[in-house]
């Protein structure tokens, strides 16, 4: 989609932050990933690396989208939301939904209100409890091979390569 850029400057552009993703490489390294800038992906072998790269990957995807008069998209950080949406569904999710709503006496935009921050708080919850299950196993397997945990990011396995992924999540598993 082509747009006119005039109304924000590079330098705009240049210093609006975006969130960074960072993940293991299953190969070794890290993998760092700007998901607001499509393609604006990198890789490095160390952390430090991997936030340089991306940082120069994300000026040069800016800087080419620029100049090409392309649009930059905001960071979804900075999206705001009006709080409505418009959605279709069969007539019969449509009548069981005012029915359970009209059985609750609320309307049915509340009903479905409630469904969704119920579902979304489920999520989150789920999402915590997983984060703090791997953080535990994480703990575990940090301490029964010794490793100062400040460098475990950084621990080399047996061939002088980083540790990957999948040889992480197997020692976790015997542990």
């Amino acid at each position: 989609m082509k747009t006119n850029n005039e109304t924000k400057t590079l330098e705009y552009y240049l210093k609006t932050n975006y969130p960074v993703t960072v993940y293991p490489a299953p190969e070794g390294g890290y993998v760092a990933e700007i998901e607001d800038l499509p393609g604006c992906i990198t890789e490095g072998e160390t952390l430090e690396e991997v936030f340089e790269r991306i940082e120069d990957a994300r000026r040069i995807w800016i800087e080419v989208q620029f100049e090409e008069g392309e649009q930059i998209p905001v960071p979804r950080t900075e999206l705001e939301y009006s709080g409505k949406f418009l959605v279709r569904i069969p007539r019969t999710l449509h009548r069981q939904l005012a029915t359970q709503a009209q059985r609750e006496n609320v309307s049915l935009n509340q009903y479905i209100e409630t469904l969704l921050a119920g579902k979304a708080a489920l999520k989150d919850f789920t999402s915590e409890l997983t984060g703090r299950m791997k953080n535990r196993l994480l703990t575990r397997f940090i301490t029964s091979q010794n490793i100062n945990p400040v460098y475990f990011f950084q621990q080399k396995a047996s061939s002088d390569q980083p540790m990957s992924l999948d040889k992480f999540e197997k020692e976790m598993v015997k542990v």
